[in-house]
């Protein structure tokens, strides 16, 4: 790419897979004085100073993804049928019981409202 510029390895990551992560390296590199943007020497501190602003983004994108699909699957459940019945009647009589036994974590409706407040706040 550039003389003293390689791209390391990827980094795993929890989240935006499409996204590769890799670290980079910068031996000797020699930028054209017309090219510096800033300080030279202060890009790590420009760099960490969006990273809250990065992070409320995708905190925002999560939630609103979780959201599309919780009312997807209600508005799904709520127009098929199983055995002769709505399948939202069986998720309303059955389903809380069957994933408080079986999940070790709380729900997608009560997660997608808990966390709300938290995104918007910031």
């Amino acid at each position: 790419m550039w003389p003293g510029f390689e791209r390391g390895r990827n980094l795993d990551k929890l989240g935006l897979h499409s996204q590769d992560t890799a670290e980079p390296s910068v031996t000797d590199v020699r930028v054209p004085k017309e090219n510096v943007l800033g300080e030279v020497g202060r890009g790590f501190e420009y760099r960490m100073r969006n990273l809250a602003q990065e992070r409320m983004q995708i905190s925002v994108a999560c939630l609103a993804q979780a959201r599309v699909a919780l009312r997807t699957t209600i508005e799904y459940v709520g127009g098929r049928e199983a055995f002769g019945q709505p399948l939202g009647i069986w998720w309303t009589r059955s389903a809380p019981s069957l994933l408080q036994e079986s999940l070790p974590f709380n729900p997608l409706p009560l997660r997608v409202s808990v966390l709300r407040p938290f995104v918007l706040i910031v």
